[in-house]
């Protein structure tokens, strides 16, 4: 092998760091580029369709669990038990899809509006169910364990299901 000559410059990195740009050498045609922006977009599309049925299963085995939790008030409970299942269910929701939702709609967007997106609508919610949860404390037809059972259910449930199938999923990393 020839010695390189010490007058020549060095080749210009490309984007992954290398000191070549392509297998040979050349810059990407842009054909290759094409090809690479095209599975780049089918990755992104496979991983919205991902988490789009992730979601939606966690929020359906969120309001499932609840469902189980009201019928077990209705059937177990005593007074204000079935009021306070409802209630429950309710605050789950308020807890849940906003979550959900910020998520969704925050990853298009840049870092900090993400944050603000989600640290907004997280003090929303708070702000709700803190306030519900005052209030329905001072009504005495409502079972207060009861609507604690399906918050807690309803809040939990979705955030397990949704993690284990976004672990089984594996959506690929894709920078944009």
């Amino acid at each position: 092998m020839p010695a390189p000559d010490p007058a020549a410059p060095p080749p210009a990195p490309d984007a992954r760091g290398d000191r070549t740009a392509g297998s040979s050498g050349a810059e990407p045609t842009a054909a290759e580029l094409t090809a690479i922006r095209d599975r780049s977009e089918r990755a992104a599309a496979r991983n919205d369709a991902t988490m789009t049925r992730a979601v939606l299963i966690a929020i359906g085995a969120g309001l499932a669990l609840d469902a189980l939790v009201v019928v077990a008030a209705l059937l177990l409970g005593g007074p204000g038990a079935l009021l306070g299942a409802l209630v429950g269910t309710g605050l789950a929701l308020v807890v849940t899809l906003p979550t959900l939702i910020s998520a969704r709609v925050g990853m298009r967007q840049g870092p900090a509006a993400m944050a603000g997106v989600v640290l907004g609508t997280w003090l929303a919610k708070m702000v709700v169910l803190i306030g519900v949860l005052l209030w329905v404390r001072t009504l005495g037809s409502i079972a207060l364990p009861w609507t604690g059972y399906a918050l807690l259910v309803g809040a939990v449930a979705p955030a397990v299901v949704e993690a284990v199938l976004l672990l089984r999923s594996r959506p690929r990393l894709e920078v944009r």
